[in-house]
């Protein structure tokens, strides 16, 4: 039992403490992700012995290395408390690739234990296990069968955002899964998540981030003429307000092509249900919307082509006038309601 346990904390502190060796000074990295000299904190014996044992771990001295846990524990009692052994317990369960059954673990921790020293360490956990998860790593049924764990990992992220508010965490979380979302063209879901994060962080860096995922995300959300062309209107909208907000960086994206290319999108939408009514038969609606191309976005191909259908539709109602025998008697009441007298001249 002594003996896993050492190798437990070994592996719990190699990958756990961010610390690092400048110079004769020690630091650590701190909650708000600066790097601290340990001799600036409270507990700056605890970390320095910490850091001492890293670098024995790293170097791969591994007698070094159980005599720097014992020396740890010996000076710091508080670590051999239950907290350590529920968080090795589940530590060492990710260690075996055992992802699932771990993550009950680090859940189970994190609930009962929201005070101690490793919470943080935990969340990490769960973060690294949600990546996995949302990059392809499946979880075991019965150690044979594979499924997907991507849903898990994708509530993972949101459960971690959650519980660490508006942390740093919070925002890789929100941000790997808005990444995660557009990989597999899940769109509307990466948009929801894109505008989740600019409600949290609404300027610097992840400002701009936020805003320029929706506006991606409504783009690519747009599936062609054949669909609803919404996405198209609130992309435009995003677009362009990034553009007015990060001007240089805009022009470095080129957002002024994708913006041609929307209008183009947009009109084209119109163009497309001016040809189904076409189709149909419906001349005075099609001559409607092609007209309505035309005047809303000159100068594009979407256009062009309204003006060639509208010429189309007048040669289809004179012929169709053609093979119709006139009207007689107060049958010619009906001349009054003719297409030709409705199609643009």
């Amino acid at each position: 039992m002594k003996k896993r346990r050492i190798l437990l904390a070994t592996s719990l502190l190699v990958s756990l403490f961010c610390s690092v060796v400048f110079s004769a000074q020690t630091y650590h990295l701190s909650k708000s992700q600066q790097w601290q000299d340990v001799s600036d904190d409270n507990n700056s014996s605890y970390l320095l012995t910490v850091s001492k044992l890293k670098e024995n771990i790293v170097s791969g001295n591994v007698e070094e290395a159980k005599k720097a846990i014992s020396q740890l524990v010996e000076k710091h009692p508080e670590l051999s408390g239950k907290d350590l052994d529920s968080f090795m317990e589940a530590d060492y369960l990710y260690s075996k690739g055992e992802l699932s059954k771990a993550v009950k673990k680090y859940k189970a921790f994190t609930k009962k234990y929201p005070e101690s020293w490793l919470y943080e360490a935990a969340l990490e956990r769960q973060f690294d296990i949600a990546t996995a998860f949302l990059s392809g790593a499946k979880r075991k049924i019965l150690k044979i069968i594979k499924l997907s764990a991507y849903d898990d990992g994708a509530e993972m992220m949101q459960r971690i955002a959650i519980e660490t508010g508006n942390e740093v965490l919070a925002k890789r979380a929100l941000q790997r899964l808005a990444e995660s979302y557009e990989d597999r063209d899940l769109y509307l879901d990466a948009y929801n998540t894109w505008l989740q994060i600019s409600t949290l962080w609404p300027t610097a860096k992840t400002g701009e981030d936020a805003l320029l995922g929706m506006a991606r995300s409504m783009y690519l959300g747009y599936k062609g003429p054949k669909y609803q062309a919404a996405s198209l209107k609130s992309a435009k909208g995003y677009y362009a307000s990034y553009a007015r907000i990060y001007p240089e960086k805009a022009k470095e994206l080129k957002i002024a092509d994708i913006e041609v290319q929307i209008r183009e999108q947009m009109a084209y939408k119109q163009y497309y249900i001016a040809s189904y009514y076409d189709r149909t038969g419906a001349y005075v609606a099609a001559s409607s919307y092609c007209q309505y191309v035309i005047d809303k976005w000159p100068g594009t191909i979407a256009s062009e082509l309204a003006t060639r259908k509208i010429e189309e539709i007048k040669e289809k109602v004179r012929l169709k006038e053609m093979q119709r025998p006139p009207r007689k008697g107060l049958w010619r009441f009906f001349d009054l309601f003719d297409l030709k007298n409705y199609l643009t001249s």
